[in-house]
């Protein structure tokens, strides 16, 4: 959302805010504002973030800058600009900067609201405070059994077994789908977590190596149950995946033993949800944990010779074991071995076809030949043959057979004309530094007759292609023409107004007006707040021009005449162009 600041780029603008937000949505917002929605307001840099409390507690962040961007987990938030809690939330800073008199350079400076409750309760005596935070808790039933909790288990021995109990009781397993369920579950788990850490951290460290390793397991467990798109486990995911790597490291086990666990879990037994490789140091790429690597993909090619029927699930068991290997393998620069396991994995055109192209880009092309007729005997798809095409194309280049490589490729072209192909031919005949006179009008040509083929849904791709191909020519007069009488997409037609404005700006507004009308008649909010933003950058373009002014005018009456009916439209216009109307 662009803004415009009222105090050097200090204060969210607010008129800017409610255009983006819409009426309904800003007037909700400034209703949460009022009820004291709005917690945990905080700044870093510029990014503010608050939670705000509406049906669900909804995490919100604010990014400032030439445009302030709006996230939010609320349901709106995915297909709204700005949801009303964006509102609450940046109407709560704006609230809070102005409170500070909207100093220079305030926004860098704005304390938290932590940072100003903590200064408050510094100054008062400690039973006040103790009742103040009594009734603070009466009033919130969850956070009330949340300090029950703390207590109840301040006043026990935890043993690690009550331990145990207390995280599968915190993860409990459940059939769930509905989001704001899946929300609420993550978040009371989070919060039981936080005494249960306390508890944890209390016990020798082989026991909350332990019981850290059963919360990872228990989490990917629950998750094989719980639809969790919305990532609401994330922040318990991050804790407990911080944890584990800093206490492995810590443990008085050989490296042997620790090279074993990180193989089973990691490779042979992976979980969903699991620290990343990095977290675990220099291990993962040590050579005990290479060569285990190496005996496990030796068992399961052994295995997959025996067990035909399975060779997708083998596949994912070789790549499994596979991938460290080529890590290591292409961090060292050893391509021979990389060349080595891909080969011993290959089964398939994809697989050939990348030894092929590996021994190309070594200068090895006479062996990448060998790979190559592998593929083409496996090719069945235009697809996959046009792919192994592609590759014998490089192998020429690589083998210094210029006049092959240029036949072939303009066979290629041929098999399939589009503005990619026509790019690439380019690139090929700069490479090759061919000269092929004919090239340009045989690709107009071949363009030509295949935008003239009907196509399904009213796809402009192939009018784009022959727009394109006369842009990246510059010959955008013949783009112009093309225009006139054909449909395109309207991002390929707004780039094309972009060319010509300086040259044609009466002729470029017309093409604008058109992508605005492409957006309206889809029906959809979306699709009328581009065409607004659209016509609002245009009405930018105008300056003082009376008379591109004029002419904005009149289409933009015409366009309002013609979708009179889309109410939502009309809104939006009369919102930002009533005073034209």
């Amino acid at each position: 959302m662009t803004h415009r600041s009222n105090h050097a780029d200090e204060l969210i603008d607010v008129a800017a805010l409610k255009a983006q937000s819409g009426e309904a949505s800003f007037a909700k917002g400034v209703q949460l504002l009022s009820q004291g929605r709005v917690q945990q307001l905080s700044q870093d840099g510029k990014t503010i973030s608050a939670r705000v409390q509406g049906g669900h507690l909804y995490r919100v962040r604010l990014a400032i800058g030439r445009e302030l961007v709006s996230h939010c987990n609320c349901p709106a938030a995915d297909y709204q600009t700005i949801c009303k809690h964006g509102v609450a939330t940046a109407l709560a800073f704006n609230r809070q900067l102005i409170g500070l008199g909207g100093v220079e350079g305030a926004l860098l400076q704005v304390p938290d609201e932590r940072t100003r409750l903590r200064a408050y309760f510094d100054r008062q005596e400690q039973p006040a405070l103790l009742e103040v935070l009594l009734d603070e808790l009466g009033r919130n039933p969850k956070r009330w059994q949340h300090w029950l909790r703390k207590v109840d288990l301040s006043e026990q021995a935890l043993s690690p077994a009550k331990l145990k109990t207390l995280i599968n009781k915190a993860l409990p397993r459940q059939d769930m789908w509905e989001w704001r369920e899946v929300s609420d579950y993550f978040a009371e788990a989070t919060e039981q977590f936080e005494a249960i850490w306390e508890g944890v951290d209390a016990l020798p460290l082989e026991q909350q190596w332990q019981l850290t390793h059963h919360a990872l397991k228990r989490l990917n467990t629950v998750l094989l149950q719980i639809d969790d798109s919305n990532g609401d486990r994330f922040e318990l995911e991050a804790d407990i995946c911080e944890r584990l790597p800093a206490l492995f490291a810590l443990l008085p086990w050989s490296e042997h033993d620790k090279v074993n666990w990180l193989f089973t879990h990691l490779v042979e037994q992976p979980m969903d949800v699991f620290p990343e490789e990095e977290a675990f140091g220099d291990l993962p790429q040590s050579p005990a944990f290479l060569a285990l690597c190496e005996q496990g993909l030796e068992r399961a090619l052994t295995q997959g010779e025996q067990d035909q029927d399975q060779e997708q699930e083998g596949n994912w068991e070789l790549l499994r074991y596979a991938h460290p290997l080529l890590e290591a393998a292409r961090a060292c620069g050893d391509w021979r071995h990389e060349l080595k396991l891909l080969a011993s994995m290959a089964g398939c055109t994809w697989d050939w076809l990348k030894l092929c192209m590996l021994c190309c880009e070594h200068q090895e092309p006479l062996e990448g030949e060998y790979w190559l007729t592998k593929a083409r005997k496996g090719a069945v798809s235009p697809h996959e043959q046009d792919a192994c095409d592609e590759a014998e194309i490089a192998l020429c280049v690589a083998l210094g057979e210029k006049g092959r490589a240029w036949r072939l490729a303009r066979a290629r072209f041929e098999r399939f004309p589009n503005i990619e192909g026509f790019m690439h031919l380019r690139q090929l005949q700069q490479q090759l530094a061919w000269q092929d006179e004919t090239l340009l009008p045989w690709v107009e040509q071949r363009l030509k007759a295949l935008a003239a083929v009907r196509q399904p849904f009213n796809s402009s791709s192939h009018q784009d292609a022959l727009v394109r191909f006369y842009l990246a020519l510059d010959r955008v007069q013949d783009a112009c023409d093309w225009v006139a009488l054909h449909r395109i997409s309207p991002e390929l037609l707004l780039t094309l107004a972009d060319r010509i404005a300086p040259a044609e700006p009466v002729l470029a507004m017309s093409y604008r007006f058109r992508v605005a009308a492409c957006y309206v008649a889809t029906g959809q909010h979306h699709g009328y707040e581009q065409a607004v933003a659209v016509l609002r950058k245009l009405e930018q373009s105008l300056r003082d021009d009376k008379a591109r002014q004029e002419h904005f005018d009149q289409q933009l009456r015409a366009l309002a005449t013609e979708h009179k009916r889309k109410r939502n439209f009309i809104q939006l216009v009369n919102q930002h162009f009533s005073c034209r109307l």
